[in-house]
């Protein structure tokens, strides 16, 4: 894969995680087919938090792992609980 950096590569990591979700930084370094490297890892979380700013993802710390989805998804979450009330 071609060496990406910046917003395409944000753009990227944001299409990766509405497609495979929840997910992790270790697993988005795998699908861009990067090494698992501690400065990719660390690359691949500076994105997300970057996506977490702009209100794309939701990040939740689960021990020493990060897991990561789109806001999408939690919006169905709370339409599905409001449904479901009924």
């Amino acid at each position: 894969m071609q060496l990406m950096r910046g917003k395409k590569l944000r753009a990227e990591i944001l299409r990766i995680i509405e497609s495979k979700w929840p997910t992790y930084p270790t697993e988005l370094c795998r699908t861009l087919e990067l090494k698992e490297s501690t400065g990719n890892i660390s690359k691949m979380m500076y994105h997300i938090r970057k996506l977490e700013d702009q209100g794309s993802v939701r990040i939740k710390r689960i021990d020493r792992a990060m897991v990561v989805w789109p806001v999408k998804i939690e919006k169905l979450r709370v339409i599905h609980e409001l449904i479901s009330d009924f």
